[in-house]
């Protein structure tokens, strides 16, 4: 907070140090249509010539944009003419679009920092994602689910038995790793979460961007760009960057109101979202968005089919017992599927003229979250089990409490003939946990069945500033310069006693802490910090019309693993209006995150009648330098594409791109250390029986392919958008694993079968979507259809018994109806035909628990979901 103070202060020093006259700001409000048809059209790109602000037009057609009377607003739609027109003294636009030969696009944000670069222009290739029609049409809820339905290259689902992971779901972009992926909101970088992704699931290891703590009602567009960019934007940029656009509209309310539930009668969803915007006189707005959601949880085991009860000399006597107490096998049954939760998030943005060359900016929002899933049934039978507080075992349940907070404040001014911004991000991410309906069981029947085990928070502050500036060489130069300074602080929070502590008496054998989830011990807390600054410089030169190219550098110190250059070239080459080649080639890192550096868990476990000190070490433990696992660094990658796009009708837009990322030091998780005498004795001697490690082991080379064509016609009285698109890519481990000298000879348990799987196989390699929508005066009409490609599940030591698992096409449909000016009901579903991924072997399925796979994900395993959704749109009087 002291932080965003300064910035405040040095906000209001420099505008009063301007001594410059306030212009005439004001909010303008317009509506577009067809010329031709008179239809509304949704998702116009609606831009301020020579300035970076800009919108779209909603699903009225309508827009509002903060002006100048001498601004010039620049409408662009594919297929149409684009038109400019002056402000002047207009309140209110009325703009009718033309239909024609030439094909272009919407202004874009990332990838350049030339204000006035449209989509078509890009060197590298870069996805607008409106929001508009989906928040209206499509029946995903969430922005994660949203982006794997629409984008190719995008990949999330919800994890299951996965403690933390089943609430904060890992995303990949190019089936890279949940932390290669950049996030930014208004071209600011977005925090991290706190938590770390320890479980078997795609992205082991890694830590992610919670997009879902974003309200869906607060985005105006979503940029995705695909290709490395950390010379631009820094570490994480590796396999893109996705930048949330937030919404500016001064017109009103809107917003949906969505109930749904699955074919299965479970998963019930009741959401509200929300959206009001102002006008704030005639020199600002302010835009507050609040987002409300519940969501049941699903359950798709049938029926366990293991043991249960057993007799004083371990016989299995569960038939018989079960008739004795009146249970069926399904009261065993574990929630395997989609987590529950309750939903909460607030978002604010804002923006305000303080005079001709100042405006005022903020953003940033709260976010609160409360899920509950599950562990594995403790039955009763086993020795885990304290049967004289729960007879028939448990089902203990992991309780996750997150909390997200982000502000950001800035300062958009002019320096002589530069312009200038300043601003401070600040975002911060909690996750504490509880379980309950479990037990210490070494404390017997003294246990309580509910616990605090502790949690994770992570913060993030970043000042910086950035200046831009156009001359006039050949066809055009824009230069940009900046500087930013970070701060990253990372806190393990321990739990109560009784969550970690083992109570056991001398000769006794029963395991300590919560069940389900055991609480972080004290020796596991930590409190750490790091600061990096960074140094960057681009430039884009038209050397003429049709050619540009443009370089980018970027520098970088951490204080705790030293500095990194990173830089990269990109060109483009207009053949008129008829098609362009564009390619690019970039160097880009990752830096360590604090998470991977200092998180700690142990726990003790029994093996084979003793107890054992088994869990995760820091890098830099003792425990660490004994095996000689070295000190973390950062990754390296270099990223090189080429890409066309073709416009063979007025109508129709085609790009294709290919692509190679080779990334170098990636860092893994490794697997369990200390079953061989030798390396037991290291360990011994550090006070450790069992450990893994963080480290820099693997290099890997991922290769694909991106396809886009989209469309548009006109069929009878309505109008059709179709869109193809397409991502195939590979990912190999390439080389040998980089063990420590210590453990050489020990490759598969450094980096072993499972965990080459999580990074080759365990998500789609291809993904194909087309996507048909229909507007009829008052009806509008989706189809949509996602081939999920196959997926394929690694033993840990046996190539005979992985699974692979069969591609599988999921269908969307929804159909809405305008019942009013500003009122639409839409009935739709996901997976309209029901569909599943292959079922695993009957040897994978855990008598009966995991009938499809857990550790690889397509889609989810749900099946069917069906929903209504309620449009409204309240215009200010």
């Amino acid at each position: 907070m002291r932080a965003l103070k300064q910035t405040l202060l040095l906000a209001i020093a420099f505008t009063f140090a301007s001594g410059v006259s306030f212009a005439q700001q004001r909010t303008v409000t317009g509506h577009v249509s067809d010329k031709s048809g008179g239809d509304a059209l949704i998702g116009v790109s609606v831009a301020k010539l020579g300035s970076p602000s800009g919108t779209i037009t909603d699903v009225e057609g309508n827009f509002s944009l903060t002006v100048e009377n001498t601004d010039t607003l620049e409408f662009r739609f594919v297929g149409y003419i684009p038109l400019k027109v002056t402000v002047a003294g207009n309140k209110h636009i009325q703009v009718a679009l033309e239909q024609t030969d030439v094909s272009l696009s919407e202004v874009v944000v990332v990838g350049s920092r030339s204000a006035d670069r449209s989509l078509s222009d890009t060197p590298v290739p870069v996805d607008v994602i409106p929001m508009a029609k989906i928040l209206e049409q499509f029946p995903q809820p969430d922005l994660n689910s949203i982006l794997t339905y629409i984008a190719p290259s995008f990949q999330s689902n919800r994890q299951t038995i996965a403690d933390g992971t089943d609430h904060i779901d890992p995303a990949s972009l190019r089936n890279l790793g949940p932390d290669q992926v950049l996030v930014l909101v208004n071209g600011k970088r977005r925090h991290n979460t706190a938590l770390l992704n320890l479980n078997g699931t795609f992205g082991r290891g890694s830590v992610g961007t919670d997009l879902n703590t974003i309200p869906v009602s607060a985005i105006e567009r979503i940029e995705v760009l695909r290709d490395g960019a950390s010379a631009q934007y820094g570490s994480d940029a590796i396999a893109g960057v996705i930048n949330i656009v937030l919404k500016q509209q001064t017109e009103g309310l809107n917003g949906q109101v969505t109930g749904g539930i699955h074919k299965e009668g479970d998963g019930e969803l009741v959401q509200f979202t929300s959206n009001y915007g102002v006008a704030l006189g005639e020199s600002g707005f302010l835009n507050l968005s609040v987002d409300l959601s519940k969501r049941g949880h699903t359950n798709r085991m049938k029926e366990f089919t293991g043991k249960i009860f057993e007799d004083d000399n371990g016989n299995d006597i569960t038939d018989e017992e079960l008739e004795r107490r009146g249970l069926e096998r399904s009261d065993f049954n574990m929630r395997v599927g989609n987590s529950e939760s309750l939903n909460a998030g607030i978002f604010l943005n804002g923006g305000y003229q303080l005079s001709e060359k100042n405006e005022l900016y903020a953003f940033g929002g709260l976010n609160y979250r409360n899920g509950i899933s599950t562990a594995f049934y403790r039955l009763p039978y086993q020795s885990r089990t304290d049967t004289d507080i729960y007879p028939n075992g448990f089902l203990p349940e992991i309780v996750s409490y997150i909390q997200d907070q982000s502000l950001t404040v800035g300062l958009r001014s002019e320096l002589g003939a530069w312009d200038l911004d300043i601003y401070n991000t600040y975002g911060r991410n909690s996750f504490d946990f509880g379980v309950e309906n479990t037990s210490n069981r070494s404390l017997g029947k003294a246990s309580p069945t509910s616990f605090e085990a502790g949690g994770y928070a992570f913060s993030q502050n970043i000042t910086g500033l950035g200046l831009t500036r156009k001359y006039d060489l050949l066809s055009g130069l824009n230069v940009a310069a900046g500087a930013e300074f970070r701060v990253d602080r990372y806190q393990i929070i321990a739990g109560e006693e009784a969550s970690w502590k083992n109570y056991s008496e001398e000769g006794e054998s029963h395991p300590g802490g919560s069940q389900g989830f055991t609480g972080f011990t004290p020796e596991s807390e930590t409190d750490q910090t790091r600061s990096n600054v960074a140094f960057y410089g681009d430039a884009e030169l038209d050397i003429t019309d049709s050619w540009l190219v443009a370089g980018a550098a970027r520098f970088e110190e951490y204080s705790d693993f030293g500095n990194t250059v990173t830089w990269k070239l990109a060109s483009r080459y207009k053949f008129g209006d008829f098609a362009t080649l564009r390619g690019a080639y970039n160097t880009g890192f990752r830096a360590p995150s604090l998470h991977q550096v200092h998180f700690s868990s142990v726990s003790t476990v029994r093996i084979d009648g003793e107890f054992y000190e088994v869990g995760t070490f820091r890098n830099n433990s003792a425990a660490a330098r004994a095996l000689g696992i070295p000190e973390l660094k950062e990754e390296t990658s270099r990223n090189i594409s080429l890409g066309l796009t073709l416009n063979p009708a007025s109508n129709i837009q085609l790009s294709a791109d290919v692509y190679r990322v080779d990334i170098d030091d990636r860092i893994i998780l490794t697997g369990t250390f200390g079953s061989d005498p030798a390396i037991n004795s290291i360990l011994e001697s550090v006070g450790a029986d069992r450990a893994q490690f963080f480290t820099n082991a693997i290099d890997t080379r991922t290769q694909g392919v991106d396809l886009v064509v989209s469309s548009q016609w006109n069929v009878g009285s309505g109008i059709l958008d179709a869109t193809l698109s397409g991502n195939w890519n590979n990912t190999e481990v390439v080389g040998d694993v980089k063990t420590s000298e210590l453990l050489q000879g020990k490759e598969d348990v450094y980096f072993g079968r499972r965990e080459r799987g999580r990074i080759e196989d365990a998500n789609p390699k291809s993904k194909y979507n087309l996507t048909l929508t229909y507007g009829l005066k008052r009806w509008s009409f989706l189809v949509r259809n996602v081939r999920f490609g196959e997926v394929k599940a690694y033993h840990s030591s046996d190539p005979d018994q992985d699974q692979g698992f069969s591609a599988k096409i999921v269908t969307d449909a929804s159909v809405t109806y305008r019942l009013t000016e500003g009122l639409r009901l839409t009935v739709g579903a996901n997976n309209l035909f029901d569909i599943y991924p292959d079922r695993n072997r009957e040897d994978r399925q855990s008598s009966g628990r995991f009938i499809y796979p857990r550790s690889v994900t397509q889609f989810g395993s749900n099946g069917a979901f069906f929903f209504g959704r309620l449009s409204f749109n309240i215009k200010n009087s």
